[in-house]
């Protein structure tokens, strides 16, 4: 996925420093090769007036960074003209936020292709109304949760599978919608750390109905990323498999009762086959 975002940290231009005394760049990231054409070697050590910025923009930019340094904070957005490797000019969308560390202060620049971004942005929103879309037609439960798994968006569907409808569950986490033996037997894997966000498929979770029955579900989902690969949000749909489950479980005790019968007679015969006398009968 392409990288639309420059991440870097310069040096601090303390007060009183002389004007040509422009900040260095100590890191970069590889958004730097995507958008302005650089290798990220090209720029630690380097000054950003000489290798980023031009006059106009260079003040621009210390005027961001004076103002992240006095408020120890982010500095709203704003856009700044950099210069690319052949010399052209970007346009992007700058913020500046000073960090703290124990060796000290760092100042981190963000800043973002507008162009892309937006685009990302458009492709994002077609694709979360096409999704939506597809949950109008469909009779399984489509979800959209938060990272912290408490749900933003759901299907009407869930009203047919829990008897809730999805006003009802905006906002709670899945497991509050647990059967009570669910959590002990069937937490499903999502609810432990994950940090691969990988994503799951039909995982089985069981629900409490609205009116207090229990709805076996087949779960699958998987994460959704902004376009800089930044976990947002995951996204997933629930099968209602509790007639399947029910009806497998009745096949399996018709067998198991079968089975048992033919035992039985196997026995009965063996015990009436004991019973007969070991010579013929003589009339």
């Amino acid at each position: 996925m392409t990288d639309c975002r420059l991440i870097f940290e310069i040096s601090i231009v303390f007060e009183g420093s002389p004007q040509s005394q422009a900040p260095l760049l100590i890191s970069a990231n590889s958004g730097f090769h995507t958008i302005l054409n650089f290798a990220a070697s090209e720029l630690i050590a380097q000054s950003v007036e000489r290798i980023l910025f031009d006059e106009l923009e260079l003040e621009k930019f210390l005027i961001a960074v004076g103002e992240a340094r006095s408020d120890l904070t982010q500095t709203g957005e704003r856009l700044i003209d950099f210069k690319t490797r052949n010399g052209e000019k970007r346009s992007l969308l700058l913020s500046v936020l000073t960090v703290h560390r124990a060796q000290g202060d760092g100042i981190i620049c963000i800043a973002q292709d507008t162009v892309e971004l937006n685009a990302a942005r458009r492709a994002l929103i077609e694709s979360e109304q096409r999704f939506k879309h597809v949950a109008d037609m469909t009779g399984e439960w489509l979800w959209e949760q938060d990272l912290s798994g408490r749900y933003t968006y759901s299907s009407s569907a869930v009203e047919e599978i829990l008897g809730l409808k999805p006003e009802q569950i905006i906002g709670k986490r899945y497991m509050d919608l647990f059967a009570d033996c669910a959590w002990s037997e069937f937490l499903p894997e999502l609810n432990q750390p994950d940090t691969k966000f990988s994503p799951f498929y039909r995982v089985l979770n069981h629900y409490r109905h609205i009116n207090g029955g229990q709805v076996i579900c087949e779960s699958t989902g998987m994460p959704v990323s902004d376009p800089s690969g930044n976990l947002i949000k995951w996204r997933g749909v629930d099968r209602d498999v509790t007639a399947h489950r029910q009806a497998e479980e009745e096949n399996r005790d018709a067998q198991l009762k079968l089975a048992i019968a033919n035992n039985e007679m196997k026995i009965a015969r063996k015990i009436q086959e004991s019973l007969l006398p070991s010579v013929p009968l003589i009339g």
